[in-house]
C-alpha cells in the first residue's frame, strides 16, 4: 500500500476550501432559516426520519415477503 497523501500541501487545501465552503453554506443557511445550528440539526434529523419511515411503508415488489407464522407455546 502507498502512504497517505494527507501531508502534501494540495491534499491540505483541498480539506481547507472544503471545510471553508461547508460552515459557509451552514451559516448562509442558519441566516436564511433563522434558526441556530441545533434547530436544523433536528429538522434534518426528524426529516431523514419521516423519509426513511415512509420508505418502509411502501411494499417493494422486488422483496419477497413471507407472512408471519404464529406459534404458540
Amino acid at each position: 500500500m502507498t502512504k497517505s497523501p494527507t501531508r502534501r500541501p494540495t491534499t491540505q487545501t483541498n480539506h481547507f476550501v472544503a471545510a471553508l465552503w461547508s460552515f459557509t453554506k451552514l451559516e448562509l443557511l442558519k441566516a436564511r432559516a433563522k434558526k441556530n445550528h441545533y434547530a436544523l440539526k433536528t429538522h434534518v434529523y426528524l426529516s431523514a426520519l419521516k423519509q426513511a419511515f415512509d420508505a418502509l411503508a411502501q411494499p417493494d415488489p422486488r422483496v419477497l415477503r413471507l407472512p408471519l407464522c404464529n406459534i404458540s407455546i
